[in-house]
């Protein structure tokens, strides 16, 4: 049905309201129902382990999906898709029986052993802990003490070179008890004296005194 409109006497025809084809349909007139030219046609794109074969304009979707194709997992390996690479799980790591020491442990440095994986027949190798147990030598004195502060000696491992430090105790004073008279008594006021150290100089005793 053409549909028209009369203008100033005269009848003119209506312009058609397109709809854009689309997959399936073709240009359209919504007004009219019109159409124009062919359906745009499905682009496909093609089916993967999980999504079936899919229009990338319209999501249309044909058949079914095509199921992942699993490789067992292995020691290293996760079962894994062959196709899309997606994993389940996680390895199954190796199994060894036994390992064998190859390099011995010292106080400071790791050991190595090794062992044959029973399922994959890979040789694997595990570090051996450092025993800790060191030996060491003489302390050696690296500051001395005083009478107020303290001292430090070392002494390193004989087989690793390790060093230990240490406290050497402060000496304290050595009082001299040797009377010094630092201020003289005198008939209105006491007089003050004191003794020193004899290693430092520091004073070790104060008193004071009167005249006699």
């Amino acid at each position: 049905m053409l549909l028209v409109s009369k203008v100033s006497g005269w009848f003119k025809p209506h312009e058609h309201t397109w709809i854009e084809a689309t997959c399936v349909a073709p240009k359209t007139c919504e007004t009219c129902g019109k159409t124009e030219g062919e359906p745009l046609g499905h682009v496909w794109m093609e089916a993967t382990c999980t999504q079936p074969k899919t229009c990338s304009i319209c999501g249309s979707t044909e058949g079914d999906a095509l199921g992942h194709s699993w490789k067992e997992a292995t020691c290293t390996e996760p079962k894994t898709c062959a196709v899309c690479h997606e994993t389940l799980g996680n390895p199954l790591g190796h199994t060894v029986a036994e390992y064998t020491v190859t390099r011995e442990p010292t106080c400071g440095k790791e050991g190595l052993s090794e062992g044959r994986c029973s399922r994959c027949m890979q040789t694997i190798t595990q570090p051996v802990p450092a025993t800790g147990q060191h030996e060491y030598g003489e302390w050696t004195v690296v500051r001395e003490p005083r009478c107020r502060w303290p001292g430090e000696q070392q002494h390193s491992c004989l087989v690793c070179d390790n060093k230990e430090t240490e406290m050497i105790p402060a000496l304290g004073h050595d009082d001299d008890n040797t009377w010094v008279i630092t201020r003289h008594a005198t008939e209105k006021s006491s007089g003050e004296r004191v003794t020193h150290c004899s290693r430092c100089g520091d004073v070790c005793q104060k008193e004071t005194y009167d005249m006699l």
